[in-house]
């Protein structure tokens, strides 16, 4: 303290002008870099979360398109359509399996990733009954007179 003492109080408050000035200078920097950060980074969540949003919606068209091919093909009589829309159908499967591929990478929780793992797992569980309901279908083992005035009282 015997330095602070003899030096005349000009050159203190010079001094602490130039300390402070430094610090406030480095505070400004750093949080200029800081704001930049978190700008880059919620530009990245918003625009992965845009994306998977997009994604989700498309898996479930298509997963419901899939549903509504299915049940065209078990209303149709003639066997070539009927045919044609188990195709469509498979097409629509490989179409949901290949969004999952794109899906899963954009889950960063692991409340997202659970989900998304639920999800698949339901539906190879439907696409499993679906392909039993399929194989006695073409087995001719269900009442499809049963099956027609179900449908019609659903509607």
């Amino acid at each position: 303290m015997g330095f602070f003492a003899n030096v005349k109080i000009r050159t203190k408050l010079v001094v602490l002008v130039v300390v402070l000035g430094g610090m406030l200078l480095w505070t400004s920097i750093y949080a200029a870099y800081l704001v930049n950060d978190i700008d880059g980074e919620y530009q990245r969540i918003y625009r992965d979360d845009a994306a998977a949003a997009s994604v989700d919606a498309a898996t479930g068209m298509h997963f419901n398109e899939s549903r509504a091919v299915l049940l065209r093909a078990f209303l149709e009589q003639d066997p070539s359509a009927r045919q044609q829309s188990l195709q469509r159908m498979q097409e629509l499967d490989k179409q949901v399996d290949a969004d999952f591929v794109v899906l899963e990478p954009k889950a960063i929780t692991t409340e997202g990733k659970a989900t998304i793992q639920k999800l698949k797992d339901e539906i190879a569980a439907y696409r499993t009954m679906r392909n039993e309901v399929l194989q006695r279908s073409q087995a001719g083992t269900i009442d499809w007179d049963s099956f027609y005035k179900a449908q019609q009282q659903g509607k």
